[in-house]
């Protein structure tokens, strides 16, 4: 199985990508009436996000989304609703999804940990959904209460000292 896109965090200034959801994503497109369908072998999940945390609360900045309304051929995607009250437009990463949005700014009230790693990887197992924490050099662990940042905690050294995923 291909590698699969990773959600990116930008955090203090510098993109991180996705490691893993502790508690469950901040942002589930069906919530917002989006039909996620697969856009390719490297995102089949058919969307992307970015969030940025901005003056310690966490939004959505971007999204890609291969958006499919009912049981169209995939020939006759439709343009997804707005979001955040901004309208999408054709995508510059086809492989992610047809539909992108930029500069959204939605505020998440999401409850929960986020893992997030910088590159390199240790190394690629491209069978993961996300790469595992473990495979980064640098892993810090994000946690939100309502779309709070309340804790950083930085993970790296004890992912590199331990032979546990579980950590």
């Amino acid at each position: 199985m291909t590698l699969q896109k990773s959600d990116v965090v930008i955090f203090d200034g510098r993109n991180h990508l996705i490691a893993s959801f502790v508690d469950g994503e901040p942002f589930v497109p069906t919530d917002y009436d989006f039909r996620p369908v697969s856009s390719s072998t490297a995102c089949r999940r058919g969307y992307l996000c970015v969030y940025e945390v901005r003056d310690d609360l966490l939004v959505l900045d971007a999204f890609h989304v291969n958006h499919q309304e009912g049981r169209v051929p995939a020939s006759q995607l439709k343009r997804p609703p707005s979001l955040n009250g901004v309208e999408a437009r054709e995508s510059t990463m086809p492989d992610v999804g047809r539909w992108m949005f930029e500069r959204i700014g939605l505020r998440l009230r999401y409850t929960g940990r986020v893992r997030i790693g910088r590159e390199p990887y240790r190394e690629s197992h491209p069978e993961l959904r996300f790469p595992s924490p473990t495979k980064f050099v640098k892993v810090l662990e994000l946690t939100f209460e309502d779309g709070m940042l309340t804790a950083v905690q930085d993970l790296s050294k004890a992912l590199a000292d331990s032979d546990s995923h579980g950590i």
